[in-house]
């Protein structure tokens, strides 16, 4: 017999969904994957697709096997998102295609490293990079921009040298940022203020099943990156710490369907606001 208990708490300015598992077993953990696969193939136009190896050139249909998970998603007519994860673990990249074969490459590209961080992030054309490139360091601030140029590196901010980098090597300081005094910048906000945000995940957050049958006990937190839109609409969503595909996709829809945002205004005048926010999922077996 499987009981599980499911609450959710409020921890550190985080959302944290206390589980708590009795009696667990093989079985119950292989009819959970089936369960997730056929829900996930009957509700969205997502195609998933197993591989033995970290170069996804071997596949398999056999779930012991199968290391490592390609989702192709279609977000647009002319964009194909490829999200490449480890099988039970965190992201590793997602590259996007104008074509569902994958065989142009072109959108926003984003690199992970083994522990889920994002590491790099920017833009594709044509199978080469292009404009602004943003790597990142362990605290997953930004430690360097570099600028592409059909491929090419033009020059590199190193923001831990303060150093900028040309194309022919030679280096100059990066200026000193003057803030302009004139400018008042309100941040964005949920309507109904963090309360409001907060009650909402209370409300709607479900733990997958997926994340119980795969994750052993402790607290992970997904972390969400998103623009807030002059109309205080919200788009542009990137992971920025994943968990794996289950517990990432949950915390997304978390964010897409909270509801608008007062948007944030520089001198009154509505900008673009981009935000992270943690949503922290605690699994504990007693």
């Amino acid at each position: 017999m499987q009981l599980i208990l499911a609450t959710i708490l409020i921890y550190e300015n985080c959302i944290l969904v206390a589980i708590f598992d009795y009696m667990k077993n093989s079985l119950f953990v292989l009819l959970l994957l089936f369960s997730f696969t056929v829900r996930a193939q009957q509700n969205d136009d997502n195609k998933y697709y197993l591989f033995k190896d970290a170069n996804f050139s071997e596949g398999t249909t056999d779930i012991k096997s199968g290391k490592y998970l390609l989702i192709i998603r279609k977000e647009t007519d002319t964009s194909f998102a490829y999200l490449f994860y480890n099988a039970y673990g965190p992201m590793i990249k997602v590259e996007r295609y104008l074509d569902e074969d994958g065989t142009k490459p072109c959108g926003k590209w984003c690199y992970y490293d083994s522990k889920g961080r994002l590491d790099s992030i920017g833009k594709v054309v044509g199978g080469k990079r292009e404009g602004d490139w943003f790597f990142y360091n362990d605290t997953m601030g930004i430690d360097r921009k570099v600028e592409f140029e059909l491929g090419k590196r033009k020059k590199e901010f190193n923001y831990s040298t303060k150093q900028i980098v040309y194309r022919d090597g030679s280096t100059s300081p990066i200026p000193q940022y003057q803030r302009d005094t004139t400018e008042v910048l309100v941040e964005a906000t949920f309507e109904g203020g963090i309360p409001a945000f907060t009650k909402h995940l209370q409300r709607n957050l479900k733990v997958p099943d997926r994340m119980l049958s795969i994750m052993p006990s402790g607290r992970y937190s997904v972390r969400v990156d998103f623009s807030i839109f002059k109309d205080g609409l919200v788009g542009d969503v990137d992971i920025s710490q994943s968990i794996e595909f289950s517990a990432d996709e949950e915390a997304k829809r978390m964010i897409l369907t909270a509801g608008k945002w007062k948007a944030a205004t520089i001198n009154g005048k509505p900008v673009v606001y981009r935000y992270r926010q943690p949503i922290t999922i605690a699994i504990t077996e007693e």
